[in-house]
């Protein structure tokens, strides 16, 4: 099952609106890191009515999208947890393993993540569609994590081109990169979409397991 797929599938009927910009790419490897998913406020014709307006803090959208590089679900999540070695995953399992008894982890995992970007056009919807104010929104704490996570990522890089052992992240690396991540998930805009989807897992799991053939 693509991606694709599974959010026609889980989407609640409330947020059907939103429009997909579906990518296609030659095979998954081409992703090269890139996020399989984003909530996006505005295509790139729009982006540029808005960077030219002068009034910006009134300026309503009305071309977002989630956009999504249409992958098979178990080929990403696989390559996902072989080779990313950020704590996302495994502390957003803590919470979702419950529904992986009837459902494999790849579909309960890439479903979590599409409803968390689905929290987000939640999240837009609330504000009236006023860019400004929903990008803006954390811009701030978001820029400040960011960075941090940049300069902890250069400084491992550094180590590793030294050739200090060992060749991934070390164990103090590794703390700092989750207390990074932990922080950013508390971002109120974060959480609050991390909050929309664990509220909406069951829900969904329970039509998924409607749809996938039985293990």
């Amino acid at each position: 099952m693509r991606i694709s797929e599974l959010f026609e599938i889980i989407c609640p009927d409330e947020l059907k609106g939103i429009q997909l910009d579906i990518k296609t790419i030659p095979n998954i490897e081409s992703l090269n890191g890139t996020h399989p998913m984003s909530f996006s406020v505005l295509n790139a014709e729009e982006r540029k009515l808005y960077e030219k307006s002068q009034n910006k803090e009134s300026f309503i959208g009305s071309t977002e999208s989630i956009i999504i590089y249409d992958v098979d679900v178990e080929n990403f999540y696989n390559i996902l947890i072989t080779k990313d070695e950020s704590p996302t995953h495994d502390l957003a399992m803590k919470k979702l393993q419950k529904y992986c008894n009837s459902i494999p982890a790849a579909y309960v995992y890439i479903s979590h993540m599409l409803l968390h970007e689905l929290g987000h056009y939640k999240q837009y919807l609330d504000r009236g569609k006023n860019v400004s104010s929903y990008i803006n929104w954390c811009l701030e704490e978001e820029k400040t994590n960011a960075m941090n996570h940049q300069i902890l990522m250069s400084q491992v890089q550094q180590r590793i081109n030294q050739f200090i052992p060992p060749f991934k992240l070390n164990k103090s690396e590794k703390i700092k990169l989750e207390r990074l991540i932990k922080d950013y998930r508390n971002i109120p805009k974060e959480k609050e979409a991390d909050n929309f989807s664990y509220s909406h897992m069951r829900q969904a799991m329970d039509i998924l397991s409607r749809t996938l053939p039985v293990r």
